[in-house]
């Protein structure tokens, strides 16, 4: 189906049935940003294949989400994509999302992609839209709208520094923000020992507590990904738009992490019972490697890895009822505690909720990413 506006026309379609046999127009929704970044040196472009995968009923997401995808061409040359998508496992059942936006610097081009994706939601009886949003937070979401000028990591969303003002010019406004922050190596030292003093007075305060760690089992991948699932939720159970997954959308969507990481880059922690409590799991930023694959997982696969300079703190996070015990400082200073052994020039804590003022001290290459809503 297709619906014209002036010179512009805006296809909207399907997903794909089977991830190997995407259509034409998905093909094409899929291929958009790598034209419209071709000159960016700050884009990390996302693999091809798993964009295909995303996009297809083999998509974990779909067994309780549903979308509709959407492209804008003008003069037969494509110039915007946007998805729209609700999802079943919402505790809101107003919202929709729109999500896998990419458009060149026009808002009529904006405005009619927004349009089509309103028409869509309102006809899934949704009363607000709120995105940018890959269908789910276990995918993409946000755009970035501090720091453009700052060196991408990988797992960093990245858009032109325009994608904000056609956003608000579309009448949406900020939901919510997060940061990064990066710290070199003095920083870094400083805040282990702000975190080391923090944990011996929580040890002088909970004797009794014994805290242990160990790598993820990378042997059996799969099996351990399951095992960590449900405290990874309850890590991630406050966040924006939280759902709760299943086993196989779970190792859907961290899967791909197990070619970047060691078993030692996944910590888990337990307590004195051998309970976990707890995780970690930081990487090395390979984003050099990935910008050089361009989208390109043979390329990838086939192709030594540069020599990260750059360190990632993805997520480190403890039981609510051991946070104020020390569960997260202990997490972090090991971690630090592996960082040592290796020279790095950034550490960099990736995508904070912006609430979180533990490292407020560390305001210098500040980066941020906002979503944004509106009722319809």
């Amino acid at each position: 189906m297709s619906f014209v506006e002036g010179d512009l026309k805006c296809f909207s379609f399907s997903i794909s049935d089977d991830p190997r046999k995407p259509s034409l127009l998905v093909q094409d929704f899929v291929e958009f940003p790598f034209s419209l970044y071709k000159n960016n040196d700050f884009w990390i472009p996302p693999m091809k294949v798993g964009q295909y995968f995303e996009l297809s009923k083999a998509n974990a997401f779909f067994t309780h989400g549903r979308a509709q995808l959407f492209l804008c061409k003008r003069n037969g040359k494509t110039v915007g994509r946007v998805s729209a998508s609700v999802d079943d496992l919402l505790p809101s059942k107003r919202i929709g999302h729109f999500g896998y936006f990419d458009c060149v610097d026009d808002l009529e081009v904006a405005t009619l992609l927004l349009k089509e994706v309103v028409r869509w939601l309102k006809n899934q009886k949704k009363t607000r839209i709120e995105g940018p949003m890959n269908f789910n937070i276990y995918n993409s979401y946000r755009i970035q709208t501090k720091g453009y000028e700052t060196t991408p990591f990988m797992g960093e969303v990245r858009n032109h520094s325009y994608y904000e003002k056609l956003i608000i010019n579309l009448g949406l406004d900020p939901v919510r923000v997060w940061k990064s922050y990066e710290m070199d190596p003095e920083e870094m030292k400083d805040l282990n020992s702000k975190v080391s003093g923090m944990i011996q007075k929580k040890q002088l305060k909970f004797p009794d507590e014994k805290i242990t760690h160990d790598p993820a089992d990378f042997e059996n991948f799969e099996k351990e990904m399951a095992t960590l699932r449900p405290i990874c939720l309850e890590i991630f159970s406050d966040n924006y738009s939280y759902t709760e997954i299943g086993d196989t959308e779970y190792i859907q969507s961290y899967g791909s992490m197990k070619k970047f990481m060691t078993p030692e880059q996944f910590l888990k922690c337990r307590n004195k019972n051998g309970l976990m409590i707890g995780v970690a799991y930081y990487y090395w930023d390979f984003h050099k490697s990935l910008q050089k694959a361009w989208g390109d997982l043979q390329k990838l696969e086939g192709t030594p890895f540069e020599r990260p300079e750059n360190f990632v703190f993805h997520t480190i996070g403890a039981q609510k009822d051991y946070l104020s015990k020390g569960v997260f400082q202990y997490l972090l200073n090991q971690v630090y505690n592996v960082m040592l052994k290796s020279p790095f020039k950034k550490a960099i804590m990736a995508l904070c909720v912006e609430e979180l003022q533990f490292f407020r001290d560390y305001e210098d290459g500040l980066r941020a990413y906002t979503l944004f809503g509106k009722d319809i």
